[in-house]
């Protein structure tokens, strides 16, 4: 991700023995086992719902809905959850935020509340800023990055811009933003990936 001035943040440096051992976040030399389910602390139970929804895969074609905690794959150091997309954010983008622009060339600002947690002991630690890009992908296969969208727009970024590394047991949140045309938004996915050589992404249900 990048910080809202489009300067992307900094990244750890890795001697080549450390980074072959990460591989992706996850990170592990073994191939990816794909997007997981991970069940709620304390038992079942999802994120402001009371229930844990057991549908999606995690792919594109069958994304993790709203409330469902996963992660990018079984060795993968983060588990994510998101809210319910706002498909059209500029209303609440402007009331907080009255410096803010319109998104440009017939596309609107789509949002997400994030949360992001630090699953595995590690002594050096990780910056989910820097180690997890957001995208929106329309139901028509196009793909808008977050990076060069709207963080600027946003009245609040969240606490990931903050805390710099997390371990294990550590959580921070933030609201995802891409702008997208507008007729392109419902039925489109948010696909997470980890930053890494051979990057493993989940899907989640965007707009519906």
């Amino acid at each position: 991700m990048q910080s809202p001035s489009g300067k992307t943040l900094r990244r750890r440096v890795l001697t080549p023995v450390v980074a072959l051992a990460l591989l992706p976040l996850g990170l592990s030399a073994c191939a990816p086992s794909g997007p997981v389910e991970v069940a709620p602390p304390g038992g079942e139970g999802s994120a402001g719902s009371g229930e844990t929804q057991h549908s999606g895969d995690g792919s594109r074609a069958n994304p993790f809905p709203v409330g469902t905690r996963a992660k990018f794959s079984a060795d993968s150091i983060w588990t994510l959850q998101i809210g319910e997309t706002d498909p059209n954010a500029w209303e609440a983008i402007s009331a907080h935020n009255g410096a803010a622009r319109e998104a440009a060339d017939d596309k609107i600002y789509v949002t997400v509340p994030v949360r992001v947690e630090a699953n595995q002991a590690d002594s050096e630690g990780y910056d989910p800023a820097t180690t997890i890009d957001i995208d929106y992908v329309t139901s028509s296969g196009n793909t808008f990055s977050a990076k060069t969208s709207c963080w600027f727009a946003l009245p609040e970024l969240g606490s990931v811009w903050d805390v710099e590394d997390m371990f294990a047991g550590a959580s921070a949140e933030f609201l995802g933003c891409v702008a997208v045309p507008e007729e392109d938004v419902a039925g489109g996915t948010w696909r997470f990936s980890s930053v890494g050589i051979d990057a493993d992404s989940v899907f989640f249900a965007g707009a519906p």
